[in-house]
């Protein structure tokens, strides 16, 4: 069984419609979990008419906090009980099959790896507020190469996107709480299963990454990153050394950051 997990905030221009591709899943064993972060639209409106119609596989928890993304969906994973966990954001569609592609690769994976803690994530199509697809492939518009999964590489860089991740419990179990020096809850995730577990990946999309004002992170173009860098520096730096002394690992200076993206960078461009 699947928890899909949501974390909604203002979100009614766009969360029907992915309420609805959830819904039309060909895989037919989950259970939609929502936390709100404080909306102050349509939001809690919209969920609640889904419940009334599938009062059995949508269930909301009500918040007046605005914890934001990252803390929203630690929540959520605390209250999840399913032995997979699928993050799902408020303002994409999925694709039909999504959780049966999901469900068969996971499942896959399990029998090679038993009680291993498990990510599995894929690529998506990035498209514009209309679901027109600007870009076939997120990972290509990044510059993203899923087949470099070493730790290191995490400690600097994350090739993972958040809304496509599968998880199995025991990786849910290992992540959990999610340290205020996380970058993000993504990249805490996939750092912690780049140490002590299995990631794996599918090029297959699976769904469509929406683009639009409102997005916390998307796909946006360098341009639009380059004020941020140092910023995000800072974060890497602080989230790196958080990692390493909890696993009682040496940290890294912000000299061997900028070495290793680089080296990482340079590894990406071969390998792919």
């Amino acid at each position: 069984m699947f928890d899909i997990l949501i974390s909604t905030y203002n979100g009614e221009k766009y969360l029907a419609e992915q309420l609805d591709s959830i819904i039309n899943q060909s895989y037919s064993n989950w259970k939609v979990i929502i936390r709100d972060d404080g909306s102050n639209d349509a939001t809690l409106s919209i969920i609640k008419n889904y419940i009334q119609n599938y009062p059995n596989r949508i269930e909301l928890i009500e918040s007046n906090d605005n914890l934001g993304p990252m803390l929203s969906f630690g929540e959520l994973m605390k209250i999840s009980k399913s032995k997979y966990i699928a993050l799902c954001d408020q303002d994409d569609v999925w694709l039909c099959n999504k959780l049966e592609l999901f469900y068969n690769k996971i499942t896959d994976v399990e029998k090679k790896y038993p009680d291993k803690p498990i990510l599995i994530h894929s690529d998506i199509y990035v498209t514009d507020q209309k679901l027109n697809i600007v870009s076939p492939s997120f990972w290509k518009k990044l510059g993203l190469n899923p087949k470099v999964k070493s730790t290191l590489y995490y400690l600097t860089s994350n090739n993972v996107t958040g809304c496509s991740i599968v998880l199995n419990k025991e990786l849910k179990d290992l992540i959990l709480p999610i340290p205020k020096e996380a970058s993000m809850h993504d990249w805490w995730i996939s750092l912690n299963a780049s140490y002590f577990g299995i990631i794996d990946y599918f090029d297959t999309k699976t769904m469509y990454y929406r683009q639009h004002y409102g997005n916390v992170v998307g796909a946006r173009n360098i341009i639009f990153r380059i004020p941020k860098f140092f910023y995000f520096l800072h974060k890497i730096k602080v989230q790196s050394d958080h990692f390493a002394k909890v696993n009682s690992l040496r940290s890294i200076s912000f000299l061997e950051i900028i070495i290793l993206k680089v080296f990482f960078l340079i590894k990406s461009i071969i390998m792919r």
